[in-house]
């Protein structure tokens, strides 16, 4: 089973995830504590998919509410350039055992103006049992989804990690990107 799963994960255009040291609670003392979790990066991810996807359908507004098309119209002018694609990202508890008790939060990505039915979905980034989530968790989920954003908008890959420290044994794809050229 290892075997096979090395096998088909070889293959695979997903991104890495990015581990990060996170503070959560304790399941059972209640305690908050800090720990390594997993991540998809936003900059990795819609990397990808702009690579797989064709420009023109990425791009689309056609499912845009008045105010997206405005804010898109708003970021283009900010940023002075031709195209902006649109996305977003939604936080979301969803039930996880067959009674309901208990539940994960969810972080996902959306590309709301996508046509169709591809306007509603969702790609998640990080995925958390709701009793781990502590009064810093999203403080620390959040630095790390900003420093993805930045280097996103920056145009540029990161050259170390969120926290400035140097890249961990995890990260060995993306330092060896840190000197290409982003997409």
């Amino acid at each position: 089973a290892r075997d096979l799963t090395r096998h088909k994960l070889k293959r695979s255009m997903w991104p890495d995830y990015c581990w990060f040291d996170c503070r959560v609670k304790c399941k059972r003392t209640q305690k908050e504590y800090t720990t390594s979790i997993p991540m998809l990066l936003p900059l990795e991810l819609l990397e990808m998919l702009w690579d797989l996807g064709l420009a023109e359908v990425l791009l689309s507004t056609d499912n845009l509410d008045a105010a997206g098309k405005r804010h898109l119209a708003w970021m283009k002018e900010h940023l002075q350039v031709e195209e902006v694609w649109g996305w977003g990202m939604h936080g979301d508890g969803i039930p996880c055992n067959y009674d309901r008790t208990e539940s994960v939060i969810m972080i996902s990505l959306n590309l709301p103006g996508l046509p169709g039915k591809n306007g509603a979905m969702r790609i998640p980034l990080i995925m958390l049992p709701d009793w781990a989530v502590s009064g810093n968790t999203f403080d620390d989920i959040n630095t790390v989804i900003a420093w993805s954003m930045r280097h996103l908008v920056a145009g540029e890959r990161p050259c170390c990690r969120h926290d400035c420290s140097q890249w961990v044994k995890t990260d060995k794809k993306r330092q060896a990107q840190s000197n290409a050229p982003l997409k």
